[in-house]
């Protein structure tokens, strides 16, 4: 709009300076030359405004462009507040899940080989103790390899004392001496 008033303020305003320059020219001669050089400085303040008005306009276009692409932009990474910690709280609940897995694989997985290695210590003590001085058991079976309950039968076959409150190993243990 701006561009506008000011195209119709240079109208105006050369038609005020032919007019002033008329009546400032005293001759026929002297105002068609005046006149001439004025059709000619008018001539070039209209193809300067054009290409003004061309480069405002192409100016437009470009910042018009910029914007849209600067919105299309920060609408694909800008979300709701509500959204982004929906999303973030449910990859922080799915981290959790993943190492809460991993850790319960990994505990198990140590508990088991701590129980295995202790188990094969334990058979391969008794083994060696039975091939050197025979073993304290009644029957040839692998103290090990017996249950608790087996164990406690054996105790009190053998008299030894708090094998009511003894685990497995502290029996086979006991059993073993």
């Amino acid at each position: 709009m701006s561009n506008r008033k000011t195209w119709i303020a240079l109208g105006l305003g050369t038609v005020a300076a032919v007019l002033v320059t008329r009546e400032l020219a005293g001759t026929r001669e002297r105002r068609e030359r005046l006149s001439g050089k004025l059709h000619q400085g008018v001539g070039r303040v209209k193809h300067a405004g054009e290409e003004l008005l061309q480069e405002g306009e192409d100016y437009v276009k470009t910042l018009r462009g910029e914007a849209m692409s600067m919105r299309s932009s920060v609408a694909d990474t800008v979300q709701p507040e509500h959204e982004r910690k929906s999303r973030d709280q449910s990859a922080s609940n799915q981290e959790s899940a993943i190492v809460a897995f991993m850790a319960t694989v990994l505990v198990k997985g140590v508990s088991s080989y701590l129980q295995w290695r202790g188990a094969e210590k334990v058979r391969s003590r008794s083994s060696d103790q039975g091939r050197s001085t025979g073993s304290g058991l009644s029957d040839d079976r692998d103290p090990a390899d017996m249950t608790v309950v087996e164990l406690r039968k054996e105790a009190a076959s053998q008299n030894i004392d708090g094998r009511s409150a003894m685990n497995k190993q502290e029996l086979v243990s006991a059993l073993e001496e």
